[in-house]
């Protein structure tokens, strides 16, 4: 493990069994950014700390990743429950919308 403090500036989770998400709850497509058939399967918390576990990870920021945008409430509660269960607890939460 490396020594270096890492604060990761950008990462996603999805539940597929409980939520959806419009572009990969429906199966893949063709998309821009290729195939993404791998990312089709629910990627939690426990997933993205087994990925990142010969780092030194200390932060993470948390963003959206597609959620149904019906449901804006439903997609807050699943990430402060989500992130919250982990060892770095979320101190700011912020939606970032890109065009």
């Amino acid at each position: 493990m490396s020594d270096i403090a890492i604060i990761d500036p950008h990462f996603h989770l999805w539940d597929l069994e409980t939520n959806y998400y419009p572009w990969l709850s429906d199966g893949v497509k063709p998309s821009a950014f290729g195939d993404y058939t791998a990312i089709n399967k629910t990627y939690l918390v426990g997933d993205f700390l087994a990925d990142a576990k010969n780092r030194n990870l200390v932060k993470a920021v948390h963003l959206d990743v597609g959620f149904d945008p019906q449901e804006p409430r439903r997609r807050d509660q699943m990430a402060a429950g989500r992130c919250g269960q982990a060892w770095f607890p979320p101190r700011h939460r912020r939606l970032c919308r890109l065009p």
